[in-house]
């Protein structure tokens, strides 16, 4: 059973040695929904998705997941809460090169801690509908930019996590399987997950159920028209 997740940002200006990363107006992401994180280069959508996941500690008060504000974990708990709830796909996969995929996902699939490790992995209809059941024993660094991003995607569908933060998806990919990604992060929402990604990408931003700007000039929440 996939854990729902109720993610709140309170606004807040993130900062390192004096420099402002990313500005975020206030806002909540609920299960069940695909939201689309936009703004120019540079603009702080990676860090943003890093905080949310824990993978960069967020200052207390700012980001509460149902109700637990990671900027108040213990290093022990944060890193629990990253293993167990959160599956986070960075720009470059986050994939060890020297491995074959099927080590990749084998390793994310044993950090799922409702599934044995003797358990299969990974679901091969996942690695079918996403064309890498052919690459299972190619090494992560003999894989094209396109490859490695759909094995990062792959990765995150083994460990079905209630939270999921995807960092430009699609950026190496073509027309057609960039049509499949959208398809898995939609079966993904459509389970319960409260999907957050970071994108330029026009077919992300029309598939999702909202955008949040972070542009200086318009930020904050966007809803599709109706009719």
């Amino acid at each position: 059973m996939r854990p729902e997740q109720t993610v709140e940002v309170r606004a807040h200006r993130h900062a390192r040695n004096g420099r402002v990363l990313v500005a975020v107006p206030e806002v909540v992401f609920g299960p069940s929904t695909l939201t689309a994180v936009t703004g120019a280069s540079g603009v702080g959508k990676s860090t943003f998705l890093r905080l949310v996941g824990g993978v960069e500690r967020p200052v207390p008060r700012v980001v509460l997941v149902d109700g637990n504000d990671l900027g108040l974990l213990s290093d022990r708990r944060l890193r629990r809460f990253r293993r167990d709830r959160v599956g986070f796909m960075s720009q470059d996969a986050g994939l060890v090169p020297s491995w074959s995929v099927r080590q990749n996902l084998a390793l994310a699939q044993r950090a799922t801690p409702d599934r044995p490790v003797s358990r299969p992995a990974p679901p091969l209809q996942a690695c079918a509908s996403l064309g890498i059941d052919a690459l299972m024993d190619t090494p992560v660094h003999a894989l094209s930019g396109g490859e490695r991003q759909r094995v990062g995607l792959a990765r995150v569908l083994v460990r079905r996590p209630g939270l999921v933060l995807l960092d430009e998806p699609t950026a190496a990919l073509d027309a057609g399987t960039t049509a499949v990604v959208i398809e898995t992060i939609d079966v993904l929402r459509s389970e319960g997950a409260t999907v957050i990604v970071a994108t330029h990408d026009g077919d992300v931003v029309r598939a999702a159920d909202r955008t949040l700007s972070l542009d200086g000039t318009a930020p904050g929440l966007h809803f599709p028209q109706e009719g």
